[in-house]
């Protein structure tokens, strides 16, 4: 059994007597800040007139007396040592420090350097002028150089941005704005009705008879005629109406056609000179008579289809520019095969008037006994495809369409076939004579076991047989493209464009398909160009990657004169005077704030920072802990204040700047930050102006510009670069990895299945919640970084994140005692922060349960009750609100990585409360008084 102890202070009469200080210092661990003071000013005092009782001789505890003035001075003295303690042991720790240096010393001791920041990215479009003989006048390309300078037109309220081009790319005046082929050619069939020609004078009627020749494999040439024609001025075209095919044909199908008829131009490459005609030959004798081969034998040959880079080997061979050559070979092309042909000329056959023999007298009809038959009636020819017309045509030539038609007891019959000879002589028969046009014809489409017969069965049928011939190609108009340009690898030109090459940049403008009134952007690479040699020719692209949008045709332009552009004015400065006398010598650049863009490294960013000693480039670097005495090295740090210090080695760790005036010279560009982030349009105002260039403009808006990190970015961030330690081995080490980066806020890494293999999909978001472009620099650079510091042949599929939206409505019941409106605010604001992009996580839902436990949580409230809980970034949201329909949610879910319909993966999704007001309605939870 125990008892208290008996206390002998009943009065408290004797507290404070004794020692108060040091304190006892004891801190739970999570804490925001820690407790470090050992005592205050009074318990300081306190404890030192304790121990006065040591001293008999001081009996008195007036305050007024010296000694007593002395304690009183040196207990405030130590409570001042104990705050500025207290404050050194907070900025001692990640968690507790508040001030930024503390922390970016924190980070350095585990080797992380707090991010500087990133400078914007975009891409300029440049129009090229098209005065004659200046540059950048067609066909001429002009070098559009690094450092072209560009400045934003501000919104109100900012200031101008000035961005810099980061390559030299060629421009042409033919890139300004080329378009995707606007028509498409038009197909003509054996049933066609309808054919759209150029030109308003056809010379076709009613009536008249034309070829429909098809293009198609199995296809044969029929005879129709002409039932309507109206010309077309305002489009200059001529719209002809064709009658249904004439039955009665006599062909077989036609035989297989040949070979693919597009052929390589390397095949012409390859031309032997002993297979080429002797009088063509010779001319490659002369120097240089490059046209003149081109045309004798190019002519023969049908369209084909030359790839870029063939053309420039083959231009090269024959020492000839990519230009003249391109020209050349399309000028030398053969048209495209025709399809539909008026037949000019109509004649009957030689004989078709001849007298009956049965009413000649007997002496004339004798003379002709063998060319009478036992009908009486004269013997029809048998040279049926050799036919003698009734006069001389001189119009009619070889190589053209002739169409033969003929009655029998069957019914009408018609025949196509090729006027393959054509000639003049004079002939007696029938006791008829006179010169007379005879062709040699060939059935189009006619099999190998002989050519294809045409019979008369009698002279009558011979009489009523006419000849259609004199065929002219007429000119087929081609036909509007209403298709949308599809979100595809693939563009198809209008027209030939000259000079297009592997891996150029170009951007594709024009309304958006499914949003009408919408314009909108993105930038394409080229993987190879393929031109189509021929009258109707053009040029393809195949694209490095798909375009990710549909757009309407006729509002789309291209623009292949893009550079690559970066937020920052370039600079030059003297930055001092080295002297080999001072270890670790220590610079500020005058000029601030240092541009950093994003690069393929582990941080994610370079510095554009050049420092010559004597004319010659140090090196920057981490630190100076593996840098000999003589190493050309220096570091540089950003500064509190925005600007930059560079530090030279001590002659131990790193070389020290040899002595000498202004020997310091310094390279670089300022300029950095969100500030850069500027919208498309924005960026139009020329600084500096190459020759030749006209105009520059930014299609797309300005991305991945960050600012510097903040106290608490460096809290976060610090600890990353121990995970990864340079190396990416697992899952979580992709995600820390790109958390990391320069330019990436939040980060999420899952396996996925690329085909039979196994990878990782990371699905990525932009500071602020940006998000992360495919064709932007911080996409390309983060995976380039990670597939140097990831292990080989692990596939990696990057993403930026998809972006959800909801909101809530809520009743809140408020005390009395506080002011509603400030109530209001507060449940807004806290909302608002607890709800935002750097508060939430990738597949992170929403419940009611969370959001009540929010509002209760805001002092003044009493009670809420959560009235409606949906997303507004769906069609059932707008159809809800117009509805005025309040559709209850226990939960809204956010969608982690997912495979969609198409095998591909779809992005994690994050969850952010809309940016319009919040539907928030306050009652007193009593009558106020």
């Amino acid at each position: 059994m125990s008892t208290a102890p008996t206390s002998l202070d009943t009065c408290g009469a004797c507290a404070g007597t004794s020692p108060q200080t040091p304190g006892v210092v004891t801190n739970r661990a999570g804490l925001s800040s820690v407790s470090y003071r050992v005592g205050t000013q009074p318990l300081f005092k306190e404890s030192m007139q304790a121990r006065l009782g040591t001293l008999p001789e001081l009996r008195t505890r007036d305050p007024g007396d010296f000694t007593l003035g002395l304690i009183d001075a040196w207990a405030s003295v130590a409570d001042v040592l104990s705050f500025y303690q207290e404050r050194i042991a907070n900025e001692s720790f990640l968690r507790t420090a508040t001030e930024r240096r503390s922390l970016a010393g924190l980070a350095e001791l585990v080797g992380y350097v707090p991010q500087p920041g990133v400078a914007a990215g975009t891409w300029l479009a440049f129009t090229m002028m098209q005065a004659p003989g200046t540059p950048g006048s067609p066909s001429t390309s002009v070098d559009i150089p690094a450092g072209t300078r560009v400045q934003s037109i501000p919104l109100p309220g900012g200031l101008p941005q000035t961005f810099e081009t980061t390559e030299t790319v060629p421009a042409r005046v033919e890139w300004n704005a080329f378009r995707p082929s606007l028509t498409v050619e038009q197909t003509v069939d054996a049933d066609t009705t309808d054919v759209l020609l150029n030109g308003v004078s056809s010379g076709l009627k009613a009536g008249d008879s034309v070829i429909v020749a098809p293009d198609e494999a199995g296809s044969r040439p029929v005879l129709r005629t002409v039932s309507g024609v109206t010309p077309m001025a305002a489009e200059q075209q001529t719209r002809i109406t064709l009658r249904p095919a004439i039955s009665g044909a006599q062909v077989p199908a036609p035989a297989p056609p040949p070979p693919h008829k597009l052929r390589p131009l390397i095949a012409l490459e390859s031309l032997r000179i002993d297979t080429v005609p002797l009088h063509i030959a010779t001319t490659f004798a002369a120097p240089r008579n490059w046209s003149f081969v081109t045309q004798q034998v190019l002519a023969a040959k049908t369209p084909f289809i030359a790839r870029a880079d063939d053309l420039k080997v083959f231009g090269w061979r024959f020492g000839l520019k990519l230009t003249h050559l391109f020209r050349t070979l399309a000028a030398w092309s053969p048209p495209a095969a025709p399809s539909v042909y008026a037949l000019r000329a109509k004649a009957s056959l030689f004989g078709y008037n001849a007298p009956d023999p049965r009413s000649l007298p007997a002496a004339i009809a004798g003379a002709y006994k063998d060319d009478i038959s036992t009908g009486g009636d004269w013997q029809p020819p048998t040279d049926t495809l050799d036919p003698l017309l009734d006069a001389t045509y001189a119009r009619i030539a070889p190589g053209g369409f002739a169409a033969l038609r003929w009655s029998d007891s069957d019914g009408d019959h018609w025949v196509v076939a090729n006027v393959d000879g054509v000639a003049e002589h004079g002939i007696a028969k029938y006791t008829m004579s006179g010169k007379v046009t005879q062709l040699r014809l060939s059935v189009v489409g006619q099999s190998d076991s002989g050519p294809v017969s045409v019979s008369y069965p009698n002279f009558s049928s011979y009489r009523g047989a006419t000849l259609q011939a004199e065929s002219e190609a007429l000119p087929l108009a081609r036909l509007p493209n209403e298709d949308p340009l599809p979100a595809g690898s693939q563009i198809d030109l209008d027209t030939w464009v000259d000079g297009l090459y592997a891996g150029q940049r170009l951007i594709v403008t024009g309304e958006l398909d499914d949003s009408p009134g919408n314009v909108a952007s993105e930038m394409v690479q080229i993987q190879s160009v393929e031109h189509a040699i021929g009258a109707d020719g053009g040029t393809t692209l195949t694209l490095v990657s798909a375009l990710t949008q549909a757009y309407v045709r006729k509002t789309v332009t291209i623009n292949g004169n893009v550079a690559a552009a970066t937020h920052g004015s370039a600079v030059s400065e003297v930055v001092g005077s080295g002297n080999a006398s001072v270890p670790s010598q220590r610079f500020t650049l005058r000029q601030s704030p240092l541009t950093y863009v994003s690069a393929a490294t582990p941080s994610g960013v370079a510095s554009t920072l050049a420092l010559r000693v004597n004319s010659v480039r140090w090196r920057e670097v981490h630190d100076f802990y593996a840098s000999a005495p003589g190493d050309r090295v220096y570091v540089a740090r950003l500064n509190d204040d925005g600007s930059t210090s560079l530090t030279f080695g001590d002659g131990v760790n790193g070389a020290r700047p040899p002595t000498g005036t202004e020997n310091i010279v310094a390279s670089y560009r300022k300029g950095i930050g969100a500030v850069g982030n500027v919208a498309a349009g924005q960026l139009t105002l020329l600084q500096t102006r190459p020759l030749g260039v006209q105009g520059v403009i930014n299609p797309t808006p300005a991305t991945g510009g960050t600012d510097a990190e903040t106290a608490d970015d460096i809290r976060i961030n610090a600890a990353l670069g121990l995970s990864t330690l340079g190396r990416i081995v697992s899952l979580q080490d992709y995600e820390d990895f790109a958390r990391a980066f320069g330019g990436i806020a939040k980060a999420l890494a899952t396996w996925t299945w690329h085909g039979q293999t196994r990878g990782v999909f990371l699905t990525v978001a932009g500071i602020g919640g940006a998000g992360v472009e495919p064709d932007g620099a911080v996409f390309g650079n983060l995976l380039s970084a990670i597939g140097d510091a990831a292990e080989p042949g692990v596939p990696v599929k990057l993403s930026s994140y998809r972006r959800g939206a909801f909101t809530f409505s809520a009743n809140l019941m408020v005390d009395p005692a506080w002011d509603m409106d400030a109530v209001l605010a507060a449940a807004q604001q806290a909302a608002r922060d607890t709800f935002s992009f750097a508060r939430r996580s990738f597949g992170q839902p929403v419940t009611r349960s969370e959001i009540i436990a929010l509002l209760q949580g805001v002092p003044g409230v009493v009670a809420v009750q959560v009235s409606a809980l949906r997303r507004t970034d769906t069609a059932l949201f707008v159809a809800a609100s117009r509805l005025a329909v309040l559709r209850e949610n226990a939960q809204i879910d956010a969608a982690l990585p997912q495979v969609g319909s198409d095998a591909s993966v779809l992005a994690a999704e994050l969850l952010t409360l809309d940016p319009r007001p919040l539907n928030l309605v306050a009652t007193w939870a009593e009558a106020p008084p």
